[in-house]
């Protein structure tokens, strides 16, 4: 059944903006059958803005052929990519991070209930380099219920922020519970770093605003009054 349907979006997908699949139960098999690149020579996927896998158990085997096409430029305008509750472990989350720097239109990635931890967050701590990480329109990004994130995880993460790796993002769930009471997390770097982010933002704006309209035409002050 998988391979039928996939067939049948595929035979579309030059024109598909949205595919979402979540909750259901295709694995590798179905990855492969929907996400394995045919061709090499244009994008397969040109106009597809959403990708949607919530809930869906693809598993880590199945993350080489969804990152594949995305590295291989078959979806070019993606801007929002749904990976919650995906089974995403280890190997899976370092393909997806090390891949961002093919998706040069993502604004939204969600990786809540996952099961990767450290290891998976490896590819944000090259804070210079070919390697680094970026994502430079990416303004939303969901990390909440990742059990196996301890703190010198989370570090990783807020390191990544502080370094420029998301320089647009303004908005992080790091799933925090009792945030709201003001207990302490270990998600509280990430935060930290996403507020410095957007204060820095907001002011770097400020000064070239301020800098502008100090540059426009004006009636000359009066000199100080001895």
């Amino acid at each position: 059944v998988c391979h039928a349907i996939a067939e049948r979006v595929r035979d579309h997908a030059a024109i598909v903006k949205e595919v979402s699949l979540p909750g259901n139960a295709f694995g590798l098999a179905g990855a492969r059958a929907i996400f394995s690149p045919r061709t090499m020579h244009k994008p397969e996927w040109p106009n597809l803005r959403r990708l949607n896998l919530t809930c869906t158990p693809v598993g880590a085997r199945a993350y080489p052929a969804i990152c594949g096409a995305i590295a291989a430029g078959h979806m070019p305008l993606l801007t929002t990519l749904y990976l919650g509750n995906t089974c995403l472990g280890d190997i899976g989350a370092r393909l997806v991070f090390q891949t961002l720097n093919h998706m040069k239109a993502l604004k939204a990635l969600h990786l809540n209930g996952n099961p990767f931890g450290k290891e998976g967050v490896f590819p944000l701590k090259a804070a210079f380099g070919p390697h680094k990480v970026v994502a430079a329109k990416l303004q939303t990004l969901r990390m909440g219920q990742l059990p196996a994130m301890d703190e010198d995880a989370w570090k990783v993460v807020g390191r990544a922020v502080m370094n420029g790796c998301f320089p647009a993002l303004y908005s992080f769930d790091g799933g925090a519970p009792g945030a709201w009471r003001g207990e302490a997390h270990p998600c509280d770097p990430v935060m930290l770093a996403v507020r410095y982010l957007c204060a820095d933002r907001q002011a770097q704006d400020c000064k070239k605003r301020a800098e502008k309209a100090l540059r426009a035409d004006a009636p000359p002050m009066d000199p100080p009054y001895l």
